[in-house]
Order: structure tokens, then sequence, then C-alpha cells
């Protein structure tokens, strides 16, 4: 599928999926899990027309790859380390910003997805927190706003408040992601006493967590609209109340 750059009065989009391996929590600890950013092409919005705003995802730096139907780009390879570990409360870091790509200015949005999915079923689980999927967010409010209204604890909504100029990158949206330490406290225990007074009692305790056996994801989506009456096209293509004032935009207050 042919990359696209070029939109017009719809929003220029594009998205990308973290695709980051099991935990596998035995015991006390978390078991080998791998790590991967998936790039897949076929999502890119086939809205095609004339005016160039363009919408680039960039890690670390560089431009993400593009990927093809039959064999999707995997970046994000070395995240984890040699020992492909995941380790509760640690912070693994990865930059994610957003690039204008187009030639004319425009205002961005991402919208941020966190949830978890069977190892097995590959199915939402719809009872784990997406709140303990922690994203490192260091421009928030000096760059990046939350539009808190539009946010869900699986959905989150986040505005640029700068007008990107054509070939410009914006500050750092992510540096990194941490698994909550939290979820090694969700854990059942199930206890067997065999045995009797002449040869003994022993006890075997049975420790069940919760988090055992998931993924968690995230994926990103980038969209952006061109600077040109961009207040209107904003309410038109994402359904929010901004205000835009010269080359700054900033949430409607309510009421």
């Amino acid at each position: 599928m042919k990359k696209i750059k070029e939109f017009m009065r719809s929003p220029a989009s594009t998205t990308v999926l973290f695709l980051l391996a099991a935990l596998l929590l035995l015991g006390s600890t978390i078991g080998t899990a791998y790590a991967a950013l998936t790039y897949f092409s076929e999502y890119y919005t086939s809205r095609v027309e004339l005016n160039h705003v363009g919408v680039t995802l960039v890690e670390n730096g560089s431009d993400l790859p593009e990927g093809t139907d039959d064999d999707k780009a995997v970046i994000l390879e070395d995240l984890l380390g040699d020992d492909k570990s995941v380790a509760p409360g640690k912070k693994y870091s990865d930059k994610i910003t957003v690039k204008n790509s187009g030639t004319i200015d425009g205002f961005f949005r991402v919208v941020v997805y966190r949830y978890w999915v069977d190892q097995e079923t590959q199915e939402k689980r719809r009872d784990l927190e997406p709140g303990y999927i922690e994203l490192s967010v260091p421009n928030l409010g000096n760059g990046w706003i939350l539009d808190e209204s539009a946010s869900t604890p699986e959905r989150l909504v986040y505005y640029y408040d700068k007008l990107l100029v054509a070939g410009d990158e914006t500050e750092t949206l992510i540096d990194g992601v941490t698994i909550s330490g939290e979820i090694t406290k969700f854990v059942t225990e199930d206890r067997t006493t065999v045995g009797d007074e002449t040869t003994g009692i022993l006890t075997t305790i049975t420790r069940t967590y919760l988090y055992n056996g998931v993924e968690f994801r995230i994926e990103l989506e980038a969209d952006a609209v061109q600077n040109h009456n961009a207040q209107e096209a904003i309410k038109s293509a994402w359904g929010t109340s901004v205000t835009v004032d010269g080359s700054s935009l900033s949430l409607a207050k309510e009421g």
C-alpha cells in the first residue's frame, strides 16, 4: 500500500501500534517478554486531495518506517535490553515526536490508545486497568495539552498547542513507558494442606496473578488540519471546540 502524505480539508492522519509482548507474572517476578513497535502501513487513511498537510510520527529522531502488507516494519526491538524482561516500575525510554511532513502549516493532534489483551486469544481484557500502562509525557502543558473531556483511561487525546510549520517537528510527546508496579498486588493465594500428625503437615501456597499472561498495547493516531480556518476545521474534523489565536491553540472554555 502506497504511503499517503497529501491531504486537504480532511485531516491528514497516520497510526502506529506498540506491540509489547506478554507479561508473565510468576511468583514475584515477571517472566521473559519481547518488545516491538509494529508499524502498519495499511492504517494510513486513504483520503487524498490536493493540499499538502502531512503527518509523520518520529521515533528517536528517525521517521517511522513504512511496512508492507506481508512484512511489517518492526522497531523498538532493543527497548528492553538483551534479556527482554519487563520489570514493573522501571521506565523504558523511547522518544516519540510528530513532524509536519507536508508543505503547509497546520495544527496537530495525537490520540493514544492503551489497553491489555489476552496473550492466547488476543482479545481485549476490559477488566484490566489501562492506567497501569504509564506513559511519560514530559512536555504536558508546555507544547502538548491533554483534552480531559475527550479522554478516558484507555483513550488519551493530546493537542499540540503551537502552529507547526511545514518541515518542523514537535516537542517530545512520549519519552518512555512504564508498567506500574501496582499490577503485582493483584494476586490471589490458594492454600493446600496435606499430611497428618504422624507424617507432618505440608501446606502448599499457589499464587495467581491477575496480570499474568497478558500483553499491553499502545496505539498512536496522529492527524492534522491546515492553518486556514483552523478553528472551524478542527471543530468539523475532530468535534472539539478550540480557540486559535494566531499561532497558538487552546481548548475552548466550557460555558
